[in-house]
């Protein structure tokens, strides 16, 4: 019970930040479920705080595991990026572990979702598209 039998939650999960001009990027890797996903909340919260940031990019592409707990960490994200008008990004290429449970969910229609992060960013394509 006191958390000594498993991992830490820095050790399941790792939120890296950095600044790409306008945009705040987050990528994120390992395991996002009810141990880590207060620290994914509290990251994107620290983009949304930054008045320099006008777009939060969390890239999800290295994320193994996605449970519940890191499917309502998501929507918080959102909403709390809404109510400061502010576009939140998700980035979830063909990445299955994420894709799945955003799919069953039916939250592929309330999250603003990327293939890569320079979709995400705007960033023009060779194609035009």
């Amino acid at each position: 019970m006191t958390g000594d039998q498993a991992p830490a939650a820095e050790q399941l999960l790792r939120v890296e930040l950095r600044r790409m001009g306008v945009a705040m990027v987050l990528t994120v890797a390992g395991e996002v479920d009810m141990f880590t996903a207060p620290r994914l909340e509290a990251a994107v919260g620290r983009s949304l705080a930054d008045a320099a940031v006008d777009v939060t990019v969390v890239d999800l592409t290295r994320v193994d595991f996605l449970d519940d707990a890191g499917l309502s960490a998501l929507v918080t994200a959102h909403r709390a990026a809404e109510r400061q008008d502010e576009p939140l990004r998700i980035v979830v290429d063909h990445n299955r572990p994420v894709v799945r449970p955003i799919q069953i969910t039916g939250l592929e229609r309330v999250l603003a979702l990327y293939y890569d992060v320079a979709e995400a960013l705007g960033e023009p394509h060779g194609s035009g598209g």
